[in-house]
């Protein structure tokens, strides 16, 4: 798999890669894997993943006011 980084409007980065998700930022560089409960809340990011689930899918959603990052 390759790696996916996806940049928030906040300026976190979030890496998808085979070991796990990555989140980096000013205040940490972390990663976790998929094979834990990932429950991550920054001020325009959430990212949250449920292992053992039926779609073992992890979710990234950019949160944000509208027209705050124009």
């Amino acid at each position: 798999m390759a790696e996916i980084f996806i940049v928030t409007p906040g300026g976190d980065s979030i890496g998808l890669t085979e070991d796990g998700v990555t989140i980096i930022n000013p205040d940490f560089a972390e990663t976790l894997s998929y094979d834990s409960v990932i429950d991550i809340q920054r001020p325009d990011v959430m990212v949250i993943s449920e292992p053992g689930h039926k779609n073992d899918n992890v979710h990234i959603y950019i949160l944000g006011e509208e027209g705050k990052y124009n």
